[in-house]
């Protein structure tokens, strides 16, 4: 757990007002599960959460990672992200609008009663038109 602290804190993220994290996971807490698709693999397990803080639950929570697979257990509940490599240069941080572009998505979306029922995979587009994509059951894949 101490890396990801870290890494929070120099991204200036876990001090800064404008955030509000409830919780941050590292690789020690992946469990490990076997799919189909990819094998055994270890994933990050929402349910442990929820379980543990009835207050978090799929309508209230999204996880952001750069690998999907991440999201095998909770794939309502992930958003994809690009990889964010050497952030801890000042000037690369000067580059990277991806967070910027996640708090205008956090912002359009805060009022919502369920963020599953939200399509995660397309935030960009949502920032861009201003209006959350629903979930298109039939057709949407993450089932």
């Amino acid at each position: 757990m101490p890396w990801i602290v870290l890494k929070m804190s120099e991204l200036g993220c876990s001090d800064h007002p404008a955030f509000k994290l409830a919780m941050m996971f590292c690789a020690g807490a992946m469990i490990g599960v076997d799919s189909a698709t990819y094998g055994v693999l270890n994933v990050k397990p929402l349910g442990v959460l929820w379980g543990q803080f009835p207050q978090f639950s799929p309508a209230n929570t999204i996880m952001f990672d750069d690998l999907s697979r991440n999201f095998l257990m909770n794939p309502r509940s992930g958003l994809k992200i690009r990889p964010c490599r050497g952030m801890t240069l000042a000037a690369n941080r000067a580059q990277d609008v991806e967070l910027l572009g996640l708090g205008e998505y956090l912002e359009l979306i805060r009022t919502e009663l369920d963020l599953s029922a939200l399509s995660h995979r397309h935030w960009e587009r949502s920032v861009r038109k201003r209006k959350p994509v629903r979930r298109d059951w039939a057709n949407d894949g993450e089932e």
